[in-house]
């Protein structure tokens, strides 16, 4: 018994992977099973998906989740856009690293002036050691 049950399988099988031919040569069309059970689950479900979007505190959360999905994208979009216009090839002209001080003409001459009298301090016959102290009056006042 058990080897006639297998041959019936065996046949079945055979049967459902070869396409029958119509007398006409054309292959009939490939049937679709539905499955009424699973159809009515998905109804019910959409039918209880549309009775959760009535509610205002849903609808609230997914416009919320929207808007916060359009701003992230937004603001990807615009930070792209920065990224291209900051990429600028051409040379740059090379600066010296040293800070140049700009020079005024005043304290420019005042400059030249002391160098001028060290220069002739140094050259001159007096001996410095010989002579007197400054006097200093050290009575400031403002």
């Amino acid at each position: 018994m058990k080897n006639f049950q297998e041959g019936l399988m065996e046949e079945e099988i055979i049967n459902e992977e070869m396409p029958e031919t119509d007398p006409s040569g054309l292959a009939p069309a490939p049937q679709k099973r539905l499955i009424v059970k699973s159809q009515e689950k998905l109804l019910a479900l959409l039918k209880n998906i549309t009775g959760y979007l009535k509610k205002p505190k849903i609808i609230t959360l997914v416009l919320l989740g929207l808007i916060a999905i359009v701003v992230y994208l937004g603001l990807n979009l615009l930070s792209r856009k920065n990224e291209e216009a900051a990429v600028d090839n051409t040379p740059k002209a090379v600066t010296s690293t040293s800070p140049q001080a700009s020079i005024n003409p005043k304290t420019a001459g005042i400059t030249r002036e002391i160098d001028n009298f060290k220069s002739k301090l140094e050259n001159s016959p007096v001996d410095t050691t010989q002579l007197d102290p400054p006097k200093v009056d050290l009575n400031i006042t403002f």
